[in-house]
């Protein structure tokens, strides 16, 4: 196709002013504009006769007639997900407004201008004031999940509604898109370095980008099969690991795990991991797809020393298992001759180790050898101690290990001892009796909860010694441990203080006990002991104490009285006076009231028995029954403890009558003479009576008469 120039051009060496003219029509091809080189764009000017010459890209052209111009001639390039550009302009000046409708084949292609929004047809309006001005059209393909690669066409058409004549039959320019897949490659989700150690893995994840019409094969090649292994779920590792994906799993990671392997040298390794499409093994829209590499760093785990699995341990003096730890040693990498490492502890105090050697030959230098450390169990509270297993400097002719330093594992014993005074009866404390007995006393022991570093002194001591005192097999009442006896129990001995006191309630006191240890020891400060409380039973009663309860007398006569005594049950703390009372007309006291004190005053102390006679008060009756009564006795004394709740008891007397109802005559018989005198004689009552009595007198002859009162 022919253009024309605008403007003078030369498409050669001019050689004289009189070669160009402005009118010259030169030829130019498509193909020349395509290849876009360059053409000398000449401005026509004069300057001493000469010409002037400006390079430049061949940028302004016009067809001969309307038409539609494009920037591109062949198919314009764009992957999916991104965008291109053309530009379109008219080929001539129009009388009026042209509409140049774009429309893309392929929904998925899609165009627009300017700010707008892309879509898969627009509209560019030209003029004839802007038919010559470029408008851009940008290009986007949208990214889909297929693996294969897609192709639209872009018509631009006159819009002949909007167009005007002289441009509405120009013909339709087409221009074709090319859309590259950005899918059908393989994704690996370790773009860096992966670093793995010696005798460790490390894993990433594979998967397609895009979505195959049937299997893809993803070959996993090592570099180094020796250095570092391949290996994926389910599989043997190895130099190098298929896997598959189908057209349903193709986005699912599959797991890939590399290996460090182990080997004797010492230095560290490079090795290219290589992630490949097996063509004949897959679909074949990924037959192009790029292989994925990167790097797997081997940190070489053999060097030159001795390693020791751990730098501290802890173990207890208590039994089980934490009264032993252990650690391994290995060495770092084979040595040319045997390795002799010797093992120790620095305190036997605290603990034991075994073995006491390690040898490490050029067959077991890389297998663990284990160090068994373990607690020793003493009675010493102190604390947790620690010390040291040594490795000692490794003994060999392997020039490099023979002058490798010791190494120390720290070691921490637990101590499972604390020092202290374990007192028997701290919680239930002891009872003892004021009564005479086996009740009287009690025991309890004591013992220490650790071995002492010297001598101990435990003082039992009363807290009241008229409740309580304490004693032990020490003439000094002391307990005395030592590292020897320390946890043998030692007895106290606990007896109750008797007293005459009735006490409204048992009584108590504490047993302290003192700990002294020896200067310098464990003991000598910081330590107590539980104290134990005692109680005191009481077995006393306050109470008026009478030696007879009933006693029978005469009325008179001897036998006609008698005595008891009267005392106190248990001393008062004040006087007490004991009131005695006869019965009124039976009997009469000696002593109306008796007085009892604490303690021996006048010979009156509450614990001596005083007298009370009791006699008899005769009467003349002849009594149907015989008399008796009771002699009563109260008791006081304010703050005595007896001014309440004491009733003492009584004693009954009961009297023997010797009285008889009856009429006693002076005479049995008297002798009188006839026509003499009379003869008197006297009668009486033998015993008083209860009402008048009459003696009718008598005579049982008419001869004799009887008269009273010189009647």
């Amino acid at each position: 196709e022919a253009y024309t120039l605008t403007g003078c051009a030369y498409l050669g060496s001019p050689t004289s002013a009189s070669a160009l003219t402005k009118t010259t029509a030169v030829s130019v091809t498509q193909a020349m504009i395509n290849n876009g080189g360059f053409v000398f764009v000449i401005g026509w000017g004069t300057r001493n006769d000469q010409l002037f010459v400006v390079y430049g890209q061949w940028v302004v052209l016009q067809t001969a007639g309307p038409g539609i111009t494009l920037s591109r001639s062949t198919a314009l390039p764009v992957a999916e997900g991104s965008t291109a550009t053309y530009t379109v302009k008219l080929a001539t000046a129009p009388t009026g407004g042209v509409r140049v409708q774009v429309s893309s084949s392929n929904t998925e292609v899609k165009v627009k201008t300017g700010s707008g929004s892309a879509a898969t047809s627009i509209n560019l309006d030209f003029n004839a004031t802007t038919w010559n001005d470029t408008q851009t059209v940008t290009v986007s393909a949208d990214s889909d999940t297929d693996a294969a690669a897609d192709t639209a066409t872009l018509t631009h058409s006159i819009d002949t509604a909007n167009t005007v004549t002289d441009y509405d039959t120009v013909s339709s320019k087409t221009l074709t898109v090319n859309v590259a897949d950005d899918d059908g490659e393989i994704v690996v989700s370790q773009s860096t370095t992966l670093t793995v150690a010696e005798g460790s893995s490390g894993t990433y994840n594979v998967k397609l980008k895009g979505q195959p019409a049937s299997d893809v094969v993803v070959r996993v090649s090592s570099g180094d099969g020796g250095a570092v292994s391949v290996n994926k779920t389910g599989g043997t590792a190895g130099a190098s690991q298929d896997l598959t994906f189908t057209n349903s799993n193709w986005n699912t990671n599959q797991v890939v795990t590399l290996t460090g392997e182990q080997d004797d040298d010492t230095g560290d390794e490079s090795v290219t991991i290589t992630h490949t499409v097996v063509d004949g093994s897959s679909s074949n829209e990924f037959h192009d797809a790029s292989d994925v590499t990167f790097t797997a760093a081997v940190t070489d785990d053999e060097s030159v020393e001795v390693r020791v699995s751990a730098t501290s341990l802890t173990v207890t003096e208590a039994a089980g298992s934490g009264r032993t730890a252990t650690f391994t040693v290995r060495l770092g990498s084979r040595p040319t001759a045997d390795v002799v490492i010797g093992v120790s502890g620095d305190d036997g105090s605290e603990g034991s180790v075994s073995p006491t050697q390690l040898t490490f030959t050029q067959s077991n230098w890389n297998q663990t050898q284990q160090v068994t450390v373990t607690a020793v169990d003493d009675d010493v509270d102190d604390g947790n101690v620690d010390w040291d297993v040594t490795l000692a400097s490794p003994t060999s002719a392997d020039t490099d290990y023979s002058g490798l330093s010791s190494q120390t594992v720290d070691v921490s014993t637990t101590d499972d001892d604390t020092k202290g005074v374990t007192v028997s009866a701290a919680t239930s404390g002891v009872t003892v009796t004021e009564a005479s007995g086996t009740g009287r006393s009690a025991t309890y022991t004591v013992v220490l909860t650790s071995e002492p570093t010297g001598n101990v002194t435990v003082t039992p001591s009363s807290g009241s010694t008229s409740v309580a005192e304490v004693t032990t097999s020490r003439a000094d009442n002391t307990l005395v441990f030592t590292s020897n006896n320390w946890d043998t129990a030692q007895e106290v001995t606990v007896t109750g203080v008797d007293n005459a006191v009735d006490e409204s309630s048992d009584l108590t006191t504490t047993i302290s006990h003192a700990v002294t240890g020896a200067t310098g020891s464990d003991y000598a400060s910081g330590v107590t002991a539980a104290s134990v409380t005692v109680t005191l039973t009481d077995d006393d009663s306050k109470s008026v104490i009478i030696s007879k309860s009933s006693e029978t007398i005469n009325e008179s006569g001897a036998g006609n009285s008698f005595t008891y005594t009267v005392k106190l049950g248990s001393q008062p703390t004040a006087t007490v006076t004991v009131s005695v009372s006869a019965p009124s007309g039976i009997a009469t006291v000696d002593t109306a009231s008796l007085t009892f004190e604490a303690n021996d005053n006048n010979n009156k102390i509450w614990s001596r028995a005083q007298d009370v006679e009791v006699t008899a008060v005769d009467n003349n009756v002849d009594d149907a029954t015989a008399r008796s009564g009771d002699v009563t006795h109260t008791v006081g004394g304010a703050g005595s403890g007896y001014e309440s709740g004491v009733t003492p008891g009584s004693v009954t007397v009961t009297l023997t009558d010797d009285d008889t109802a009856g009429v006693s005559v002076s005479e049995s018989s008297v002798t009188v003479t006839e026509q003499g005198s009379g003869v008197d004689y006297t009668v009486v009552l033998t015993s008083e009576p209860s009402a008048n009595v009459t003696v009718d007198i008598s005579s049982g002859d008419a001869d004799v008469t009887v008269a009273t009162g010189g009647g």
